[in-house]
């Protein structure tokens, strides 16, 4: 299912060219494309044998516990931060090319690091006394 799903994927960028957010194939099936695709990943972690023990062994890499630990204030915030600096940030960095979202999705995982260690972790010390 994963790689069928990377392989369409593929096929769209292939014969579009355009990887956006606003290529219409990506918005008619790429985003289901993309969830089965990233489902299939989790479904391996649970996997006990070999492919599974090695999907885990790679996402316990700590780049990727980075990621995880601020993946939720990502999800939130990038999109907002897009909304509002995209213009600001792409005339500012504009001597990057299309390379300006370096930059961007520096801000954007400053921002969430930020807002983890002064919100999130409030939250997340609530957790003792529901349990």
């Amino acid at each position: 299912m994963g790689l069928t799903a990377f392989a369409l994927l593929l096929i769209i960028y292939l014969y579009t060219r355009v990887p956006s957010v606003h290529n219409v194939y990506f918005i008619r099936i790429g985003y289901t494309l993309f969830a089965l695709f990233y489902v299939s990943i989790l479904l391996s972690c649970f996997d006990t044998q070999k492919i599974g023990k090695i999907l885990s062994g790679i996402l316990s890499l700590s780049f990727f516990r980075f990621f995880g630990k601020y993946s939720y204030g990502i999800y939130v915030y990038h999109w907002i931060i897009y909304i509002t600096l995209y213009h600001d940030l792409f005339t500012y960095f504009k001597i990057l090319g299309n390379f300006f979202f370096i930059p961007f999705v520096g801000f954007v995982v400053l921002i969430s690091m930020i807002s983890y260690h002064l919100f999130e972790t409030q939250f997340l010390r609530l957790k003792k006394r529901f349990h």
